[in-house]
């Protein structure tokens, strides 16, 4: 694996997101999963479509994603290649530990 670049800034665990280079699948596929099912466009001629049935994702679960969605705008996946393989890593929505914080002042 590739060693990442120095930074203040944590990230997730890499994650292996195709065998394949085609890197307009990849963002199609992101694009696709962050849209909400049920919400119309703004500008759509037509009719607005019902809430889809069934049980609602817990309100923790959707400010986790929400949260996780506004990092990968301000700070956006690192994403690379290795052997035909492409890599992505997010950034950590987890806040920093006292000793983490610690530990990085000690290493500036």
């Amino acid at each position: 694996m590739i060693p990442p670049t120095a930074s203040l800034v944590k990230y997730e665990n890499p994650v292996l997101v195709s065998k394949s280079t085609d890197k307009k699948g990849v963002k199609a596929k992101i694009t696709k999963s962050s849209q909400q099912p049920g919400v119309a466009a703004l500008g759509s001629a037509g009719p607005i479509p019902s809430p889809p049935k069934g049980k609602l994702p817990p309100v923790d679960q959707q400010k986790t994603q929400q949260t996780e969605e506004i990092l990968n705008a301000i700070l956006p996946p690192r994403e690379w290649t290795e052997t035909g393989q492409l890599w992505m890593q997010c950034v950590s929505s987890t806040p920093a530990t006292r000793l983490e914080v610690v530990n990085l002042k000690v290493g500036i």
